[in-house]
């Protein structure tokens, strides 16, 4: 029987009301990680004034999660400057895709390993 798994929605937090947004942060999870694992650090960074998205962990669908980073970062409601960030697998992914010139809108990498 084979099962099939639902495509992982990005995890996001924003703001809070009556602060400026002040950039956004888009993170790629590191190796079988899901983007709730990030519920605290997404909380914390929000709080500062950015909004943080979570995606799905690429090597479950490299497809999906170059899709899901692009579509936030050309989002014209996201906020400047945008941040892709990657933990681990996550961290080599998003190197990738900046080298391949994938994340045109991408201001900035963190790469975590």
């Amino acid at each position: 029987m084979a099962v099939l798994s639902q495509p992982v929605a990005p995890a996001s937090w924003r703001e809070p009301d009556g602060i400026a947004p002040r950039g956004t942060l888009v993170l790629i999870p590191g190796r079988g990680e899901q983007p709730v694992l990030y519920t605290r650090f997404g909380r914390r960074i929000a709080g500062d004034g950015y909004r943080v998205h979570v995606v799905a962990d690429a090597t479950q669908d490299a497809g999906l999660t170059a899709a899901q980073v692009s579509d936030l970062l050309a989002d014209a409601a996201s906020p400047a400057p945008r941040v892709l960030a990657g933990s681990d697998t996550g961290a080599l992914f998003a190197a990738g895709l900046a080298a391949r010139g994938q994340v045109p809108a991408v201001d900035a990498l963190v790469l975590a390993g």
